[in-house]
């Protein structure tokens, strides 16, 4: 949301350094501002070309967004060739970051339709089953709770690969917090 013009200071994540934005293009042609949905290409300055990788997101100085390494989520288990069990580990895809995470946790087994909670701590889940689990990201990534903004609480856990579970974030932890 917001407006983006030529000469503003972004915040770049996870990294959370300042940048600056030089210039802007969108089909060719030089921009002065751009508004929500564009696409476009940048040139920034503030950054080293390394440090901005897949994943990274550009926003405002004044915005709440941070990087996280822990999240709980609710899975729907799609294709598991194995059961899920705490020390899963698979590839999560949240909007365009490709992170190594870890399920560390599941926390309640759900109905599949009613999403009410079926059993507290289930030891394991399998293909067809919904589930609430806490995730440990193996590096800083940029996630928000569904509820909050879509685009950036839907994944899907992807290994050998296959989507093993698509999930939805219910809560973060910033990157401190335990």
């Amino acid at each position: 949301s917001g407006i983006l013009k030529v000469g503003d200071v972004l915040k770049m994540l996870p990294e959370g350094r300042e940048v600056t934005v030089n210039s802007m293009t969108a089909g060719g042609e030089d921009l002065n501002q751009a508004f929500p949905g564009e696409s476009l290409r940048l040139s920034i300055s503030g950054h080293d070309l390394p440090q901005f990788k897949q994943g990274s997101i550009l926003t405002s100085i004044e915005s709440n967004l941070t990087a996280v390494v822990k999240l709980e989520a609710t899975l729907m288990v799609m294709n598991a060739k194995h059961i899920i069990t705490p020390g899963y580990s698979a590839v999560m895809h949240i909007h365009a970051a490709e992170v190594p995470c870890t399920i560390y946790k599941l926390t309640a087994e759900l109905n599949r339709k009613s999403g009410e909670v079926v059993r507290r701590h289930p030891h394991f889940a399998k293909t067809g089953s919904r589930v609430n689990v806490k995730i440990l990201l193996d590096f800083p990534t940029v996630a928000k709770p569904y509820k909050q903004i879509s685009k950036l609480g839907r994944f899907m856990l992807r290994a050998d690969g296959k989507t093993v579970a698509v999930g939805t974030v219910l809560r973060t932890a910033k990157m401190t917090e335990s």
